[in-house]
């Protein structure tokens, strides 16, 4: 009798407490696993096993002919609940959580929620023209929801995935999903990127060409005019030589070679008449004062002296280097300012700003001038990842970064 009575209560507490025991857990978009970070061959997230080996192990088959074929990516996700939330906003940011689809965003998402019974197609941008709303919603209808109100969840995938699987691989579906890997197109395009390239090269040459002879036209009786203006433009050609350098090294070439021309040429002498020569770079050293010979020995100024042989007259003519260190200083207007150290006073933190000083030296006169300044504080970087499709062990991959704006359709059983 005492043996019945502890039965019996065993039992009423069963009864009481299994609604509790096999109340379907919640899923949250981070919490859903990611078949694909382990094993890049499986499409199907089951974590209850509610499809059975078998529809899965055929719906991954199918799944990765189809992504090997024509680029689509899919994943069939079956959750057993996930709470209060809308499946429809679980489905869209389920998709863009794991990135389903590759860059043309040919991607799929089928997500069933068993406890609120039921099932939505999410497509990415890519797909939305072979599997319009119109024929997810048909699908759903016609193969996902008989099954699913007989409790067949894996049969009602099965047949499903092989519709889409049929209707993406035809040889029209396939053209388009493969419409931005095409090599053709891309043949084509980049020929007419070259052509483009080539015609703006030569247009821009020829431009160049004639403004170099005009101004060599109009400075052929004042050289150091005609120097300090192809000098100015040097620049210019520079840039264009790196982008353009079929033609563009050729105007360069041809514009320092008239810039030494310029500056060698003979000059005539305004006392007398005379030719006058260029002093070699020591003996023109003595009619060059401090300054000039101290921007001489750092290189940020050459000058040319020109001398009468008749009368002694001279000319000195000023040359700024093209590329230096150096600038104008403050103090003495000599080309000898430049920046000797930059140092940390005190060093940034994730706390706190640093501080660092340049020192700024006249190598004329020796002006020193020190100038402080704020070293930002180090931001220290969160190494939390949005998405869950990356990563994995020696066959893992992941999805590749699709995105879809929302299309699809749904069904209830």
């Amino acid at each position: 009798m005492k043996s019945r009575n502890i039965h019996l209560i065993i039992s009423t507490l069963l009864i009481a407490f299994v609604p509790t025991w096999v109340q379907a857990k919640e899923y949250t978009v981070e919490t859903v696993p990611n078949v694909q970070v382990t094993d890049r061959t499986r499409f199907v997230t089951d974590p209850d096993n509610l499809l059975g080996e078998t529809a899965t192990r055929h719906i991954d088959t199918m799944l990765a002919q189809v992504r090997d074929s024509n680029t689509v990516e899919a994943a069939v996700v079956v959750l057993p609940s996930i709470g209060d939330n809308d499946i429809d906003l679980f489905a869209t940011d389920l998709f863009t959580h794991w990135g389903i689809g590759r860059s043309n965003d040919n991607g799929l998402l089928i997500l069933t929620v068993i406890d609120q019974r039921r099932v939505v197609f999410r497509t990415g941008y890519g797909i939305e023209g072979v599997l319009p709303d119109a024929i997810c919603k048909r699908i759903i209808d016609r193969y996902i929801i008989p099954a699913f109100r007989e409790g067949d969840y894996g049969v009602g995938l099965e047949a499903a995935v092989t519709q889409v699987a049929r209707i993406v691989t035809t040889p029209e579906a396939s053209a388009e999903l493969s419409a931005g890997n095409d090599s053709q197109g891309s043949g084509f395009n980049l020929i007419n990127v070259v052509y483009f390239y080539l015609v703006c090269s030569l247009i821009i040459s020829l431009l160049l060409t004639l403004y170099l002879n005009g101004v060599i036209r109009r400075h052929k009786n004042s050289p150091y005019d005609g120097y300090k203006q192809l000098s100015n433009m040097l620049s210019l050609l520079q840039i264009i030589a790196i982008f353009f350098p079929l033609w563009g090294v050729a105007n360069l070439s041809r514009c320092r070679k008239k810039m030494q021309a310029f500056r060698d040429m003979p000059r005539t002498c305004e006392n007398c008449g005379t030719i006058m020569h260029k002093l070699d770079e020591h003996e023109d050293n003595a009619f060059l004062t401090p300054q000039e010979d101290m921007e001489e020995q750092i290189g940020s100024v050459d000058y040319d002296v020109w001398m009468c042989d008749k009368c002694r007259n001279t000319d000195i003519y000023r040359f700024d280097a093209p590329f230096t260190r150096y600038t104008e200083c403050p103090q003495c207007h000599a080309m000898a300012y430049s920046l000797a150290r930059d140092h940390i006073v005190r060093p940034a933190s994730s706390i706190a700003a640093g501080q660092g000083e340049k020192i700024y030296v006249c190598s004329y006169c020796k002006m020193r001038k020190v100038v402080p300044y704020i070293i930002p504080m180090i931001i220290v970087a969160s190494h939390n990842n949005r998405r869950g499709g990356f990563g994995g062990g020696s066959i893992g991959g992941g999805f590749s970064g699709g995105m879809t704006g929302g299309g699809g359709a749904g069904g209830s059983w």
